[in-house]
Parts: C-alpha cells; structure tokens; sequence
C-alpha cells in the first residue's frame, strides 16, 4: 500500500511538468510542417542567419520555445 501511495504521490507532484513537456510537444509537432518549408526556401550556407531568424519568428507567433519540450523533465 506504501509503494501505490508513494506512486501516486511522485506522479502528482511531477504532473505541471508532464503536462507542459506534452504541450510543448505538440505545439511542435504543428509547427514542424512551417519550419521544414522555411529550411527548404533557406537551405544554404550564406542564408544560416536568415533561416534562423525565420525559425525563431514562428516560435514566437506560436510561443512556443525549443527548450521547453525537455527543460521540465530536466
């Protein structure tokens, strides 16, 4: 009985952060599709910064964050 409640406990506590990794995760999972279609217009190496900046645009209309899907779990 011990072991169940300390289970439950530990999956209780680390649920906010579970919940947003998932989140994060799936915001990233719709926005794939827009990144991969700026990497294909930005492919060379001369357009690096450009394609940066183009992918960090799409994270911020989106707000999503790269780091968020694994810094919860961290």
């Amino acid at each position: 009985i011990v072991l169940i409640l300390i289970t439950l406990l530990l999956k209780l506590i680390t649920y906010p952060l579970v919940k947003k990794s998932y989140m994060s995760s799936a915001k990233m999972r719709v926005l794939k599709p827009k990144l991969e279609e700026a990497t294909k217009h930005l492919n060379k190496p001369e357009d690096q910064m450009q394609k940066q900046q183009a992918m960090m645009a799409e994270y911020s209309k989106y707000g999503v964050s790269p780091l968020s899907g694994c810094l919860p779990m961290l």
